[in-house]
């Protein structure tokens, strides 16, 4: 074990708190005077406040030379002494978690004007100043991998000022920082802050309730993080703001789905577009806003063309006529509740909008097989459900497609294969006939025990190595997999199966055999050769 006697009054401080291979390390590396003098000063300082402190910081200095910032030493004790004049409790505190935070600060010239920087906000004329400052001292590595040092003074001053305010959102906007400053433009962060101050509420003492803006300053980011347009962030920020003037609940609500609809348009011009007539909806009724918000990116697909505004300026101007006329009629509007507004979009397309056929199509379903037969629309973003096959390769753009059980066939929300609208609603009438067809002809009532059977002789015929034994059949998409190559044999049975289906229609529904003729040649158009074969 090393020996160290001391010979000076720092080297008693050392050894008094720190083992002797430690403390001798420590003086050597604290061996110049300039460096040696102004410790042993600060040290003593903290003495005065409190011998315990000063015990700590002796501890930390330690650690704080382990970890190669000893450099850094002196205005690390400076801020240490700050904190301890302002409380024992955080003095203690900062001496025990410093360390390692100072670890990650990796860079001794950023290492020490950040330190400087967090200095002069614990030495602000506030109270909570200090604790204030400590907590931004906490999340400062995480801020340097993010952001410039010249930037982070910005972030510190934000806080600053709303601690100012009210030093629990201070306090908490200081602990949120490093995902607040990911999320948001500095440009920004003054209206994202009113943003969230206008989400404070009376609670039933008559006193403010800051819940809705502390879950704002915690959640928000992640949801602004989604969207990658500056400009398309403030006019959020805007919209929100607008409509928190009014009405928090509905702020609130516009947030939680603005990543959701703007991800649907593919352009930020169109997004900044939306989002600003958005604020002229807000500025007549918050609800009509929300309504208008959820289904807009809605009318903008079905037009089509987003490089033509024509149908979106169309229905939003039938919009704010409804609303101008009653509030009621200007939500239903922009909430497609009405037959005017679904027309409004159609009058300007050649399309025909599923939501307008919809129930005609079920009826039409119904007649055919005899069975309740649900119908939506074609995931967003051209997903794919799963199929009765139980196989997710992705499906052809607009093809329709069914749920595993037979009960619910998808459509497209749009048709728009036809130059008039009359054609287009036929187009949807025939791909309802081919899906329900599936359930009318039993495509979807094999048994399990068929299955298996089938199964089992596939498992039979083909090496063992490539199948997986003992696997329970349920599904045709079960089957598929006991197949050295089960994506082509599903095509294989698609293309047998639709074969049968068209058959039967034909000899059923003979007032079909046009129409099914032309759905099956725009099927083998767009089925290429190289379609499974992966």
């Amino acid at each position: 074990m090393s020996s160290f006697t001391p010979k000076d009054e720092f080297q008693v401080l050392l050894v008094d708190r720190l083992d002797a291979a430690t403390a001798q390390d420590l003086d050597e590396q604290l061996r110049e005077p300039h460096l040696r003098a102004p410790v042993l000063e600060l040290l003593n300082e903290l003495k005065e406040i409190s011998s315990k402190i000063q015990g700590e910081a002796v501890w930390a200095l330690g650690e704080v030379n382990r970890r190669g910032c000893l450099d850094s030493a002196i205005p690390w004790l400076d801020l240490g002494i700050t904190f301890a004049q302002a409380s024992g409790a955080l003095g203690l505190r900062y001496f025990k978690e410093s360390p390692m935070i100072l670890g990650f600060l990796e860079k001794e010239s950023n290492r020490d004007e950040l330190l400087g920087q967090v200095l002069e906000l614990a030495d602000g004329s506030q109270e909570a100043a200090p604790q204030c400052a400590y907590e931004w001292f906490k999340v400062l590595p995480q801020l340097c991998g993010e952001i410039a040092v010249s930037e982070i003074q910005e972030w510190a001053r934000l806080g600053m000022e709303l601690a100012e305010w009210n030093y629990v959102l201070g306090n908490e906007f200081f602990r949120e920082c490093p995902s607040i400053a990911k999320a948001v433009p500095l440009e920004s962060a003054k209206s994202w802050i009113g943003f969230g101050m206008k989400l404070m509420v009376q609670n039933s003492l008559g006193k403010p309730d800051y819940i809705g803006t502390l879950e704002f300053f915690r959640t928000s980011p992640s949801l602004f993080l989604e969207i990658n347009d500056e400009n398309v962030k403030q006019l959020v920020i805007d919209l929100g703001s607008n409509l928190a003037d009014h009405s928090p609940e509905q702020a609130v609500a516009f947030l939680a789905k603005a990543p959701e609809v703007l991800a649907r348009v593919s352009t930020s011009e169109w997004k900044i577009r939306i989002l600003k007539f958005g604020l002229l909806v807000a500025d007549r009724d918050p609800e009509a806003t929300l309504a208008y918000f959820t289904h807009v990116s809605e009318v903008v697909v079905l037009a089509g063309k987003e490089d033509d505004s024509a149908v979106f300026e169309t229905w939003f101007g039938q919009g704010m006529d409804a609303l101008e006329y009653s509030v009621e009629a200007g939500r239903a509007f922009f909430g497609l509740e009405t037959r005017q507004a679904c027309s409004a979009v159609e009058q300007a397309m050649s399309g025909v909008s599923l939501r307008q056929v919809a129930r005609s199509l079920k009826m039409f379903a119904r007649a055919l097989c005899g069975e309740d037969v649900a119908i939506e629309g074609l995931p967003e973003g051209g997903g794919s459900v799963m199929s009765a096959s139980q196989m997710s390769a992705g499906p052809v753009s607009g093809k329709a497609q069914v749920s595993a059980d037979g009960k619910t066939v998808y459509l497209p929300l749009v048709m728009r294969r036809s130059e008039n609208r009359e054609g287009n609603r036929r187009w949807y009438t025939i791909m309802v006939a081919h899906e329900v067809g599936h359930v009318e002809f039993g495509t979807y009532a094999l048994s399990t025990s068929t299955l298996q059977r089938v199964a089992n002789e596939v498992q039979a015929r083909y090496d063992k190595e490539i199948l997986r034994p003992n696997k329970v059949v349920h599904t045709l998409g079960h089957l598929f997999q006991h197949y050295p190559q089960p994506e082509i044999i599903r095509d294989l049975w698609e293309i047998v199966e639709d074969a049968r289906i068209d058959f039967l229609l034909r000899q059923e529904y003979p007032g079909l055999q046009e129409d099914l003729t032309s759905l099956t040649k725009e099927a083998m158009e767009l089925r290429t050769l190289s379609h499974g074969m992966t």
